[in-house]
C-alpha cells in the first residue's frame, strides 16, 4: 500500500490510499461479511463498470467516484445500506449525466470511521 497525495478539492484535501493488489476478501475463511471494496471490472473500462462491495453490518455509507485531482465526479450510493454483499453498475457518467473523460479515477467506499479506495482507468 502507498499513500498518494493528490492535492486539494476545493477547500478539502483528498488523499487516496492505493489499494491495488491488496486482497479485499476475508482470507480467514469465516464467511462472515466484512467491509470490502473489490476491484472494479473491467479495468480499464470503456463503457460501464461493475463495482462489488460488502458491509459487515447495516451502516450509513457512501460510494463515490473521484478524478485524479480529487474532485468528486459522481456519488454512486449514499445512505443507509444493509449488511452483506452488494453490486452496482456505473455507466461512467458524472453527476450531470455526461460521460466522464478517459483517465484515472478512484472509487471510495466510506463508512463511519473507515474508507476503502480502488483505482480504475477509463479508456476511449
Amino acid at each position: 500500500m502507498r499513500l498518494v497525495r493528490l492535492g486539494t478539492a476545493g477547500a478539502t484535501r483528498v488523499d487516496f490510499l492505493d489499494l491495488v493488489g491488496v486482497p479485499a476478501s476475508d482470507v480467514a475463511g469465516t464467511g462472515a461479511p466484512r467491509l470490502a471494496l473489490e476491484p472494479p471490472r473491467p479495468n480499464p473500462a470503456s463503457r460501464a463498470v461493475e463495482i462489488a462491495y460488502s458491509l459487515a453490518s447495516p451502516v450509513e455509507m457512501t460510494l463515490a467516484a473521484y478524478d485524479v485531482c480529487g474532485r468528486l465526479v459522481n456519488t454512486l450510493v449514499s445512505g443507509p445500506t444493509p449488511a452483506g454483499g452488494h453490486r452496482l453498475r456505473w455507466d461512467l457518467s458524472d453527476a450531470r449525466g455526461q460521460r466522464v473523460r478517459p483517465g484515472v479515477y478512484f472509487l471510495r467506499l466510506e463508512v463511519p470511521g473507515r474508507q476503502l479506495l480502488r483505482r480504475m482507468a477509463i479508456v476511449p
